[in-house]
């Protein structure tokens, strides 16, 4: 659907302009004008529509369709096309929720395609007609405006994820830890891989844009590239730190779980040791042989239980002092 249209001059909005055919009449009928159509999980059919409507290339309108989870930067027929991986993080079902942000700049037209994004990039239109320095530069500063939005949701989701593997780390090593807390171990390790991947793509565009090889986007300057980029550094090392801490807890945990079947096996072995002399013995008297003296002997009977208590007792020391059990 359509998620909100505009023209600008000098970052305000012209009025009518807030339908699709109203925003681009308004770009053609002067210079210095900049059209915005941001469509948010559009259909086909929607794409389809507004492409004819705008003129786009064919090239353009399959962009438009298209959803990828990394982050590219193309320039086809002198236009631009820039993806980027949206996230955010869902803390009940523990699952890093990655979206697509396509932003496609034709001439002075911007289209912008959010298809499962959080809803800071969907309702950035808002914030950019209260502070028009953005949308006052252009295509470069609608673009420069949803880089920064990303970027800036990259650094929540990072957060958050790390405050729940950090509250994860603690569970795992509760002496009552849940059963299957393996499970949820590959499953943070999975988002954080993905989110790691989703992010660390959009370094190469931002290279792109740092070195001026973007004449669409010429109206933002390299030093406001390079601030994103270096942003964008510090969080891809920081979701490498993450992953990392949920590698060190899983092995910290397959350890622990090894020791402490290690220790069940001890205990097991040793009463089987001790629960096999008494067995032993009573087996040995119990078979019908008649030439047995100790069977006629008055004390035999307990001398033998005697004999089993001893060695039980005597194992059950051992074990005990050698911490078996």
């Amino acid at each position: 659907m359509i998620n909100g249209c505009g023209t600008y001059r000098a970052g305000v909005a012209l009025p009518d302009t807030d339908t699709p055919v109203g925003a681009l009449a308004a770009l053609a009928e002067g210079h210095g004008r900049t059209c915005w159509i941001a469509l948010s999980d559009p259909s086909r059919e929607e794409v389809h529509r507004l492409a004819q409507i705008a003129h786009l290339p064919p090239v353009l309108s399959m962009a438009m369709e298209e959803s990828s989870s990394r982050a590219s930067l193309t320039q086809p027929d002198g236009s631009l096309v820039l993806t980027v991986a949206a996230a955010r993080y869902d803390p009940g079902r523990d699952l890093v929720e990655i979206g697509s942000l396509s932003v496609i700049v034709h001439g002075d037209l911007v289209i912008t395609v959010a298809r499962h994004a959080p809803t800071d990039v969907r309702d950035l239109r808002w914030h950019l007609e209260q502070q028009a320095s953005d949308l006052a530069r252009g295509p470069a500063g609608i673009v420069r405006a949803h880089l920064q939005a990303v970027i800036a949701g990259y650094g929540a989701v990072l957060a958050d994820l790390r405050r729940d593997v950090e509250a994860l780390e603690r569970e795992v090593f509760d002496d009552h830890a849940a059963p299957d807390a393996s499970k949820r171990i590959y499953l943070f390790k999975r988002e954080a891989i993905d989110f790691q991947q989703g992010t660390a793509t959009l370094i190469d565009p931002l290279d792109d844009l740092m070195d001026g090889t973007v004449p669409l986007l010429a109206e933002v300057g390299r030093g406001e590239w390079e601030v994103l980029r270096d942003r964008l550094v510090r969080l891809v090392d920081r979701a490498e730190a993450v992953d990392g801490l949920l590698s060190g807890i899983l092995a910290a945990y397959q350890t622990d779980v090894a020791l402490r079947q290690n220790e069940d096996m001890r205990k097991i072995s040793a009463w089987v040791a001790i629960a096999a002399v008494p067995t032993l013995l009573a087996g040995v008297y119990g078979m019908n042989f008649e030439h047995m003296p100790e069977l006629s002997h008055p004390l035999g009977y307990p001398i033998l239980l005697g004999v089993m208590a001893l060695c039980s007792v005597g194992l059950y020391v051992i074990f005990r002092t050698r911490k078996w059990l």
